[in-house]
């Protein structure tokens, strides 16, 4: 939803991006809301070959940090399909279709990785893929309010609370903080953490991880 230039009504980055490089390029923007970096990868996978792009810029993260945005154990299985195939599988009226009357619905193996190396190896991933097709890539970590160094409001914490469990709080506190860390001492140089834009300031989020065009 960062990404995406039709959430909120506010101009996104890739607009300013657009304008900065002075409408010399051409941008595809394929961020969606509510996604996260597994069903970035598979939309990756899809359309790469067909756009065939200089380079793919992943700006993602905060999504993969808290268990209530993504199902951390079938992590490649986006909500909309889980919601379709489970209303398949479900009985109406004591009638199952027949064609699901003996199946049983498997997402495949667990993951077993926290949800902060999720983000670290799908972003290996999808350098992967773009490495070997010739596309540079860039996999940059979200800003967010739990991001390390950001003056973080009494205002800022109430809303926190009042929206997010304790649990989730410190879901999300620890990965960020994983993340960051992994970034900043890693050998690999596609990867990219802009906490330290935001050291020191304040009051530049109006949820968890959204600010207005200034941020943008």
């Amino acid at each position: 939803s960062t990404s995406d230039h039709t959430f909120d009504g506010i101009r996104s980055w890739p607009y300013f991006l657009y304008n900065i490089l002075n409408k010399k390029v051409t941008i595809f923007n394929g961020g969606i809301v509510g996604y996260n970096s597994s069903q970035e990868l598979l939309k990756l996978c899809r359309d790469i070959s067909t756009i065939h792009p200089d380079m793919v810029i992943s700006y993602s993260g905060i999504n993969d940090c808290y268990r209530g945005t993504m199902d951390f154990d079938h992590p490649y299985t986006s909500p909309f399909y889980r919601m379709t195939i489970e209303r398949m599988f479900k009985k109406e009226n004591n009638i199952q279709s027949p064609f699901t009357a003996n199946c049983v619905l498997n997402y495949g193996l667990d993951n077993k990785m926290p949800p902060c190396q999720t983000w670290i190896e799908n972003e290996r991933k999808m350098y992967g893929i773009c490495n070997s097709i010739g596309v540079k890539f860039l996999g940059i970590f979200q800003i967010s309010l739990f991001s390390t160094g950001y003056l973080i409001q009494d205002e800022e914490i109430k809303y926190l609370y009042c929206r997010h469990s304790k649990r989730a709080i410190d879901e999300y506190f620890s990965n960020v903080q994983y993340i960051e860390q992994y970034i900043n001492h890693c050998t690999e140089k596609y990867l990219y953490s802009f906490h330290h834009i935001i050291q020191n300031c304040n009051s530049l989020f109006y949820d968890h991880c959204h600010g207005g065009e200034e941020l943008n």
